[in-house]
């Protein structure tokens, strides 16, 4: 160790151009080379990891029963123990969004869940207005909707019939109502629907579309899709998927689905009735388009098509390396993505697909 230091010492007293080790080795004995590993390892300072990222501190919920439909006013306190954007799922997405404002953070619909993306350490608030359908059931009507358990979680009812009640919930004197650990909130109306009026019933609706295409430079592609649809009762759900795009898998709710081909171009899901207010379908595919050209060219790319509603679609394309996009036409709005892709964007589709004609070059080597 000795010889190691005098050396080092030797070196560091000589300009740099003198130092006589550019193509010099040192040897050392094993012994001294696993002491100096041992106090390389007790240098090393180990950074504490947060044992929960980040945790819902407290929610409250204002119920309004006197509509044909629940009007819910959420107000939630987050708190972020990491120092990396985090999201904090908060409400599934079952529910009818009418409002929402944020401080702290952003209200985001992401992954079949509305949430707060927090951008670092430190609390944050949210408040949201949603409606729920009334469900029959028996002669009660419920009013239910998915939520995350928090620390501190209480309800009022307003506009209701003093014997409605939550469900895994207990009152206080004060006629406030404490929650639980649940992941739904359910209220119980004794009193059935009156005659003569019909329970709200919503058509089904596709919520969000999120697609990952990846292209090759012989035109060849394979299409990741995610697709939250928003219904009740039971429902077939058919989406066109040209016969020259072959399934290469199918999930609802994450098991595996095999759809059912009712023509050359439609493919359908029988899909059972939801339980929590929707259904997750996902599915992959694979296609062509034109080659690359060698310098520049164009392509022409299309999503599948449903009839129903389409509030919102992300899709993400991702080019061969070492193509540029350089003009886009389409029925949709363009923004650059991570490692060069490109995301197109569209809102409230309903029959028609969402396409895109991407211009494409190589930029030249300097």
């Amino acid at each position: 160790m000795r010889n190691i230091l005098c050396f080092l010492l030797l070196a560091a007293s000589l300009p740099a151009e003198e130092i006589p080790v550019a193509n010099g080795t040192v040897e050392i004995p094993y012994g001294e080379f696993r002491s100096l590993l041992r106090q390389i390892e007790r240098s090393q300072v180990k950074l504490p990891v947060e044992p929960v990222a980040a945790a819902i501190a407290k929610v409250d919920y204002v119920i309004d029963c006197s509509q044909p439909e629940g009007l819910v006013t959420a107000s939630f306190e987050v708190t972020s123990f990491s120092g990396n954007p985090a999201f904090v799922p908060l409400l599934g997405d079952s529910i009818y969004l009418a409002s929402s404002d944020a401080k702290g953070g952003e209200f985001v619909r992401h992954d079949g869940r509305y949430g707060l993306v927090i951008p670092s350490k430190g609390p944050a608030m949210a408040r949201c207005t949603f409606r729920v359908p009334r469900t029959a059931a028996g002669d009660a009507v419920r009013i239910g909707w998915e939520v995350e358990p928090a620390t501190i979680a209480t309800a009022e009812i307003v506009g209701a019939e003093p014997s409605t009640r939550l469900a895994n919930a207990v009152r206080t004197e004060s006629g406030q109502w404490v929650l639980g650990s649940t992941k739904c909130v359910e209220v119980i109306l004794d009193a059935p629907i009156p005659k003569g009026t019909t329970p709200v019933e919503f058509p089904p609706v596709i919520r969000e579309v999120t697609a990952s295409m990846r292209v090759v430079k012989d035109g060849s592609f394979v299409n990741r899709m995610k697709w939250h649809l928003r219904h009740q009762k039971a429902v077939k759900w058919r989406v066109a998927l040209d016969k020259n795009c072959p399934l290469v898998s199918a999930s609802v709710d994450g098991r595996a689905a095999a759809p059912e081909r009712i023509d050359a171009n439609t493919i359908e899901f029988v899909l059972p009735a939801a339980v929590s207010g929707g259904t997750q379908i996902e599915f992959s595919y694979t296609g062509r388009t034109t080659p690359f050209g060698p310098v520049r060219g164009e392509l022409a790319l299309a999503l599948p098509m449903t009839a129903l509603l389409v509030e919102a679609c992300t899709w993400e394309v991702a080019l061969p390396s070492g193509y540029a996009v350089v003009a886009l036409e389409g029925n949709v709005e363009s923004a650059p993505g991570p490692n060069g892709s490109l995301i197109l964007r569209k809102e409230l589709i309903q029959g028609e697909a969402p396409t895109a004609r991407i211009f494409y070059q190589k930029p030249e080597k300097p």
